[in-house]
C-alpha cells in the first residue's frame, strides 16, 4: 500500500528564482527510491539543492523521493527536509517492496517527458543527470539512457575491486544474452521516456529489476543507449545489498533469459 504526500495540484509552477516562467522547458521526473536513509538523507538533500542551482533554462524538475516502507524514521525525515518545497513529492510504501516496486511507484506519480531514476545513496552525482539528458536530445529516438560506469569513458572510484569484478561480469553474461549491447545493466542510474516508463512491469526484485527493464524496453520495440558517468563509493548509511541473494536472483534471471523463459510485455 502506498501514502503520497504533495500538493493536491500535481502540476509544478514552472518558473525561476526570480519569477520569470519557463513557457518551453521539458519537465524531467527523478525518482528516487530510499530505504532506511536517516543518515544520507541530509546529503543527498544538499546534492539536489546544488543540482537545482544549476543555471539553465531547458528543464523543469520535480522530484520523487519514494520511502520503501523503512523503519528508521526516513519518511518523517523526508517530510522535514523536503516537505515544504513544491518540487518534491513524498511518496510512501507501508511495506518494503524492494528497489524495482519503489522505483515503479515513482514512474506512475511522475508527470515529466523524461523520468530519471537515482540512487539515494549519492554514489552517482545528480549532476550527472544533464549527462543523460545531453544523449537524450542527441538522440531524440532512443526510449530509455542508462549511466555506465563501465562504459569505456566512464569511471569508478573508490569502490571493493571485489564488487567491481562481480558486477562486470554479471553485465558482460548480459551483453550475451540481450540484443541491446550495453556496458551497465544493471545499474539503478538512467532516464527513461514516459510513453515506455508507463508500460514497463518488472517482476524481479532489486537491481535485478532493473536488467529486466531494459529487457522490457527491448521487448516493446524501444531502443537503450548509455552514456559515460562516474559511480563513487557510499559515504554515509549502509548498504542494502546483500552479494550472495542478488548473485542468486542474477543467476535465476540469466537462466530464464537463456531459456526463452521471460514473458513478454503487453503494449498498453
Amino acid at each position: 500500500m502506498m501514502s503520497v504526500m504533495a500538493p493536491a495540484d500535481v502540476q509544478l509552477d514552472h518558473r525561476h528564482s526570480d519569477g520569470r516562467r519557463s513557457v518551453a522547458a521539458t519537465l524531467v521526473s527523478v525518482v528516487i527510491p530510499c530505504f532506511n536513509e536517516v543518515q544520507g538523507l541530509p546529503t543527498l538533500r544538499d546534492r539536489l539543492q546544488d543540482f537545482l542551482a544549476i543555471d539553465q533554462s531547458e528543464y523543469e524538475f520535480e522530484i520523487l523521493l519514494v520511502d520503501d516502507g523503512g523503519s528508521d524514521g526516513t519518511f518523517e525525515l523526508m517530510q522535514k527536509l523536503f516537505g515544504g518545497n513544491r518540487r518534491f513529492k513524498i511518496l510512501r510504501h507501508r511495506d518494503n517492496l524492494g528497489l524495482s516496486a519503489a522505483i515503479l511507484t515513482g514512474f506512475k506519480a511522475a508527470a515529466g517527458d523524461w523520468i530519471v531514476s537515482l540512487d539515494s545513496d549519492c554514489t552517482y552525482d545528480p549532476r550527472q543527470i544533464f549527462d543523460l539528458l545531453q544523449q537524450v536530445q542527441r538522440h531524440p529516438k532512443i526510449s530509455m539512457v542508462i549511466g555506465s560506469p563501465y562504459h569505456p569513458q566512464g569511471r569508478v572510484l573508490q569502490v571493493p575491486h571485489w564488487r567491481i569484478f562481480i558486477s562486470k561480469a554479471a553485465n558482460r553474461i548480459y551483453r550475451l544474452l540481450m540484443r541491446t549491447k550495453l556496458t551497465c545493466y544493471t545499474g539503478c542510474f538512467r532516464a527513461v521516456h514516459r510513453s515506455y516508463a508507463r508500460q514497463i512491469t518488472l517482476t524481479q526484485p532489486g537491481y535485478v529489476g532493473m536488467t529486466e527493464m531494459v529487457w522490457c524496453v527491448e521487448q516493446l520495440g524501444g531502443h537503450t543507449t548509455e552514456v559515460p558517468t562516474v559511480l563513487d563509493v557510499r559515504r554515509y548509511g549502509q548498504s542494502k545489498l546483500r552479494l550472495l541473494r542478488v548473485v542468486g536472483q542474477h543467476l535465476r534471471f540469466m537462466t530464464r533469459l537463456a531459456l526463452g523463459l521471460e514473458r513478454r510485455p503487453r503494449s498498453r
